[in-house]
């Protein structure tokens, strides 16, 4: 193994270590707390990036009526662990719109959101 790869590696433990912790509280339901809130999308579907009070980076995305949360150390890992978190069928197969208090009441117990967040669409 190249030196390179070790250093690169252990630079990332602190992070491995918040992610785990994350996910250990997952399970144990302890509620994960969300500091900033953005949606990016808000029908067809609903969508909208956190990060929590750990540092880690959340993925929501409500679209065919299924909702499904992911977490990873970045935007990017959220978005393919999506469903990690939480991932529930909610409403009819044509429903593609959630608001914060839907999604609030969803996952009552388990996230707690911020009360309000920003509202950035991405664009075409």
């Amino acid at each position: 193994m190249s030196s390179h790869v070790f250093r690169s590696t252990t630079r990332h433990v602190p992070f491995v270590r918040r992610f785990f912790r994350a996910l250990i509280s997952c399970m144990q339901n302890e509620t994960i707390v969300v500091r900033t809130l953005v949606r990016t999308c808000e029908q067809s579907p609903s969508q909208w990036e956190a990060k929590t009070e750990d540092g880690l980076y959340l993925y929501v995305r409500y679209r065919w009526g299924h909702l499904e949360i992911g977490i990873g150390l970045s935007i990017d890992d959220a978005i393919d662990n999506s469903g990690n978190v939480f991932e529930k069928q909610l409403g009819s197969k044509l429903n593609g719109s959630m608001g914060l208090e839907e999604l609030r009441q969803a996952t009552s117990g388990l996230i707690e959101w911020p009360n309000a967040y920003e509202d950035r669409p991405t664009g075409f």
